[in-house]
């Protein structure tokens, strides 16, 4: 092979050279991970070639996005170890300057603000315990804790202070994911899981209350060993699965939270209302707290259904599928391409409404992302007037877009690069196995304002026939690494 694509010569067999190779694939290679807001600025870690690869922090504005500035200093790689595969590895502080991260060599939890040198939360321990999951809360840092200092693995929630404080608030499961605090901070929501389960089989939903260090769980909603339909089709063995994959709980009062559930047999967005933990006796003593209240998926109730998954194997800690703040929530749909949709909540008369014609979780609208194509989507903050999310296509390795929660519009902060010889990646194309339809037969129902975009048709089928036509679920196999991700996924 040639310097360029298009100079392509034959020759023998284990003969041919190449420009690749593999130092500079690894090395040249700068993802982007996580981004949030703190005002106009938006912050975004992505690995940085030129220092071996290390993750670093970001910093640029959604009015200057190509004014930008590494915060984190070298000798620092933000990388967490947790189950493995690690995940939300820093968070803001949206009430003073503080930024969180984890480093990859002490798994450390150490603080910064931006121009001044970083200094250790937490203790060293040569990385034998780690944290991730982290996400920030008024009372203080929410991380998922991992102790590997015996054979046994032993995993917690626990509340970093700023000070270094560390509170642990549940320890009843264990593989854990998205710690979340109630808007008046007495109950702790996460998704757990035990062994051999993976977070597609069969999870958990525990609620707990954090009030008293007895943190006793007041209430479950178990999807572990619990049967959930799955389509007829003659290629599968049975008409259930084992187990009910809950996935990515947040909170949207006292009492209520939006959860992802596949009880249906393919992940959607339903709502869980439950009775406030601030209005129950406090239990100072676990030997005397009652049972806790077992939930089953009969009380979820739809908040959007689009037939495609809202949801996907849990791989890196932090993963969302959708985000809210009250007035609307956002959700990445998923089939052979991606689709973002939104539903306004505010405008919504009530979500139960008998005389509604159509069923609940159905009123909800497309978002035109750009007239392109995008093979995967991963939402990463709702702010105050856009949304931050990195979409890849078959024609881009992956980019950071602003979307205006107004107009719809897609400003570009940063784009993704494969390597220095991307133009020899083969481009990826969209196609479908067997009679699936594709996402353009989605049924597209206007909410209470004109959608801002949507070249999709409706779709006038009935929910039951709509049900029929789903496009087939894909659960992936147990694996002992994840896999490859290609030019339209990470």
């Amino acid at each position: 092979m040639k310097e360029f694509p298009q100079d392509v010569v034959t020759a023998p067999y284990g003969t041919w050279s190449s420009p690749l190779n593999a130092a500079e694939v690894a090395a040249g290679a700068a993802p982007i991970f996580d981004a949030a807001f703190r005002g106009d600025e938006i912050f975004y870690s992505t690995k940085i070639p030129t220092e071996k690869a290390r993750t670093g922090l970001v910093r640029t504005s959604l009015s200057h996005p190509g004014d930008r500035e590494q915060i984190i200093p070298s000798g620092f790689n933000i990388r967490s170890a947790v189950h493995e595969y690690g995940g939300a590895s820093w968070a803001l502080d949206q009430s003073s300057d503080v930024i969180y991260f984890v480093n990859a060599a002490d798994q450390r939890v150490w603080q910064i603000i931006p121009g001044r040198a970083p200094h250790a939360l937490t203790p060293d321990t040569s990385g034998r315990i780690r944290y991730g999951d982290l996400h920030m809360s008024p009372w203080g840092l929410l991380c998922v804790r991992e102790d590997c200092r015996s054979t046994r693995r032993e995993r917690a929630i626990v509340l970093l202070t700023k000070h270094g404080t560390t509170n642990v608030l549940s320890t009843h499961s264990h593989f854990m994911a998205w710690p979340r605090l109630s808007p008046d901070g007495s109950t702790l929501a996460f998704i757990g899981w035990e062994h051999p389960n993976m977070p597609w089989d069969g999870t958990t939903l525990w609620l707990v209350d954090v009030r008293t260090p007895a943190t006793p769980a007041v209430a479950v909603l178990s999807g572990d060993g619990v049967e959930r339909p799955r389509r007829s089709d003659p290629g599968m063995p049975s008409h259930t699965d084992p187990g009910i994959s809950l996935l990515q709980p947040e909170f949207t009062s006292d009492s209520s939270l939006h959860v992802i559930s596949d009880h249906q047999g393919h992940w959607s967005l339903y709502g869980l209302d439950i009775d406030p933990v601030a209005a129950r006796a406090r239990v100072t003593d676990p030997r005397h707290a009652p049972a806790p209240t077992a939930f089953d998926a009969d009380r979820l109730r739809p908040v959007i259904d689009t037939g495609e998954e809202i949801g996907g194997a849990l791989w890196q800690l932090g993963t969302r599928w959708h985000l809210n703040d009250g007035d609307e929530v956002w959700a990445h749909s998923q089939a052979a391409t991606a689709t973002l949709v939104r539903r306004r909540l505010t405008d919504d008369p009530c979500d139960t409404n008998p005389a509604d014609t159509e069923p609940a979780g159905t009123t909800w609208e497309t978002i035109d992302t750009t007239g392109e194509t995008f093979g995967t989507i991963e939402l990463l903050e709702l702010g105050r007037t856009h949304l931050l999310l990195t979409a890849k296509s078959t024609r881009r390795p992956g980019v950071l877009y602003a979307v205006d929660r107004v107009t719809g519009l897609f400003t570009e902060i940063a784009s993704e690069r494969l390597d220095t010889h991307q133009l020899y990646y083969s481009r990826p194309q969209v196609g479908e196995l067997g009679e699936c339809p594709s996402s353009s037969t989605r049924r597209t129902i206007p909410a209470s304002q004109p959608p801002l975009t949507n070249s999709r048709p409706s779709w006038s089928r009935s929910t039951a026939d709509r049900q029929d036509r789903r496009p087939r679920r894909w659960r992936p196999a147990r694996a002992s690494s994840p896999p490859r991700a290609s030019a339209s996924s990470r």
